[in-house]
């Protein structure tokens, strides 16, 4: 709660706690509740930026419960919209919400949105590179973290909080999309990967924690550092995954069913 990445979600006044919390109990309860992942799944579609990774993890362990719950959800809340505000809201969110959300993005470096941005896309911009490259290198992260969370998921013997915390890193990654109020579930992914530890404060998860009160001070100098920061504590998480397997008894015991 006291996380800068909470502390920059309350000053922009955003959702980034309520997307956290549906994307961690989407993929908490994945491996034993698909029903209850599928309803996180399908009710974080309020902002699907954030939703891109959950289908893979719901394919890599063929739930296919969840995948039909999330559709469900999805379909219901797009009705009860359509019937609350009209279905013109729905073609008005195709033909000016989108483009106006295209037009943060692809405005020329830097700029008031662009400069809190913490996706490789983001990144891509601050270090010059031009829309079409930008883009390419965004496609390119989005495909491996895609990969990393199929390999990491077709694994039964992971514990669901620290496959979480792996995959949580990599949906910031896959997301062309995001800014330093959508890391508030990194902070949680932070906490759980130092409980793990022991509470030993490690640079790289400390860093992780802090980093939205840090990624500011590099922003003025034209330099956007997250994607490194993200890739960094996915290995930090990935060497954990890989420690439990070595670890004697039983996996997945760090929270209670």
């Amino acid at each position: 709660m006291l996380s800068p990445a909470m502390l920059q979600n309350v000053i922009f006044g955003q959702n980034g706690a309520l997307s956290a919390a549906l994307l961690w109990g989407a993929l908490l309860f994945a491996p034993a509740r698909p029903v209850a992942a599928g309803i996180g799944a399908g009710l974080l579609l309020l902002k699907p930026h954030m939703d891109i990774i959950l289908p893979v993890v719901f394919l890599a362990r063929r739930s296919w419960r969840a995948v039909a719950v999330a559709i469900a959800v999805a379909a219901v809340l797009g009705l009860l919209t359509a019937a609350t505000f009209g279905a013109e809201s729905w073609i008005l969110f195709w033909t000016r919400t989108r483009p106006l959300m295209v037009s943060v993005m692809e405005r020329p470096w830097p700029n008031g949105y662009l400069v809190n941005g913490v996706t490789v896309f983001a990144a891509a911009r601050s270090f010059g590179l031009a829309l079409p490259a930008a883009y390419a290198l965004q496609s390119l992260s989005t495909l491996c973290a895609i990969a990393a969370v199929i390999r990491a998921w077709s694994n039964p013997a992971f514990s669901p909080p620290l496959l979480a915390a792996f995959t949580v890193p990599l949906a910031l990654l896959a997301t062309p999309y995001a800014y330093t109020y959508d890391l508030v579930a990194l902070a949680v992914a932070t906490a759980i990967v130092m409980a793990r530890q022991g509470w030993r404060l490690g640079p790289l998860t400390m860093l992780s924690w802090g980093w939205p009160g840090l990624s500011s001070l590099f922003a003025a100098r034209g330099l956007l550092l997250t994607p490194l920061v993200l890739v960094g504590f996915a290995a930090v998480a990935w060497r954990e995954l890989q420690r439990e397997l070595d670890r004697p008894g039983p996996t997945g015991t760090f929270i209670s069913a």
